[in-house]
C-alpha cells in the first residue's frame, strides 16, 4: 500500500470540498497571511454564480502526531483545520438565507467524509469527519459567515 504525502492528502481534501462546494474557491494551503482580517479578496471566485462574492475554503495542517508501532514502523496522523467563509446576504429570507445555504454546504462537506469507500485513496483513513464551529463576523471589512472545521487523517 502506498504512503501518501501530506501535500497529496491536502489535495484530496480540497477535491472533496470542491465537489461539495463547486462555486467556492478552495486553497489547499494558508493564503490569508498573518491576520485573517486582512484577507486580500482571494476568497472571491472570479466567475460562476458566486463571482466577486466571498465564498471560499482554506485547508491548513495544525497538528501532526506519530506513534511508534515497532522499531521500523511509525503511524502518523495529520490534523487539518478547514476554514470556510461565505458572504452574508442582507436580503435573506426564511427560504433563501445565506446562513441556511452556508450550513447546508458545510453539512454536505461533513457528510462526504463519513463513508471512507467514497473518498479518494489518500483519505481512506479519515478517523474523524469535520465538525465545524460556525459564526458571523467582520473580515476584511465585510460581514461574513465563517467556520473552522477539524479533520483527522491517518497517513497510509
Amino acid at each position: 500500500m502506498p504512503t501518501y504525502t501530506e501535500a497529496q492528502i491536502r489535495a484530496a481534501i480540497a477535491s472533496v470540498i470542491t465537489t461539495n462546494a463547486p462555486n467556492a474557491v478552495v486553497f489547499a494551503f494558508w493564503v490569508l497571511g498573518h491576520d485573517p482580517n486582512e484577507w486580500p479578496g482571494v476568497l472571491k471566485p472570479p466567475n460562476g454564480t458566486d463571482a466577486d462574492k466571498v465564498h471560499g475554503y482554506i485547508i491548513t495542517r495544525t497538528q501532526s502526531d506519530a506513534v511508534r508501532k515497532n522499531p521500523q514502523c511509525v503511524t502518523r496522523t495529520f490534523i487539518y483545520d478547514i476554514w470556510a467563509f461565505y458572504r452574508y446576504d442582507e436580503a435573506s429570507t426564511n427560504t433563501t438565507s445565506s446562513d441556511i445555504t452556508f450550513n447546508a454546504e458545510l453539512d454536505a462537506i461533513s457528510q462526504a467524509f463519513v463513508v471512507a469507500s467514497t473518498l479518494p485513496a489518500e483519505l481512506q483513513r479519515v478517523t474523524e469527519e469535520p465538525e465545524f464551529r460556525i459564526d458571523l463576523d467582520m473580515f476584511g471589512g465585510e460581514l461574513l459567515h465563517h467556520a473552522i472545521g477539524r479533520l483527522t487523517v491517518e497517513q497510509l
